[in-house]
């Protein structure tokens, strides 16, 4: 005999919705920054790489954007993880200028991402990341 159709189609329904949560989940972690990455960095602690730090910029409006994703042994884990993406007052970027913006709290997945308005200017993204007890850290610097 062959099976009730009603329930060939409530399974059926449930295969899609379950397909498509899966997709929309996949998508929330896809690049959020657009336009080209110009750097990336990873944070490392104890021998492992714990996260990775990119930056990219924008050539159609002149944003630059940071975000700071865990890596393998920090995926899925709360840390208190932070991105801060700032101008600088010179090329070595020793001081953060104006703007800025800054995405610190308690992640699983990446901190960020955070923008500002860098065209013509000099950029740096810093990230860390609180790992066993241990702050672990990175920078990037890009000059337009």
């Amino acid at each position: 005999m062959i099976g009730d159709p009603i329930s060939g189609v409530r399974n059926m329904s449930k295969f899609l919705v379950a397909i498509l949560l899966l997709f929309f989940a996949g998508s929330a972690f896809a690049d959020t920054c657009g336009g080209k990455l110009i750097g990336y960095s990873r944070i490392y602690s104890n021998g492992l790489t714990i996260g990775q730090l990119q930056l990219y910029y924008n050539a159609a409006n002149g944003n630059n954007c940071a975000v700071l994703k865990h890596a393998s042994p920090t995926w899925g884990v709360s840390l208190r993880t932070k991105v801060d993406l700032f101008t600088c007052t010179d090329s070595t970027c020793a001081r953060p200028a104006n703007p800025r913006d800054i995405d610190t709290g308690y992640y699983r997945y990446e901190a960020g991402p955070v923008r500002i308005y860098g065209k013509g200017r000099c950029v740096a993204a810093v990230g860390t990341m609180d790992y066993r007890g241990v702050q672990a850290g990175t920078g990037i610097r890009s000059c337009d």
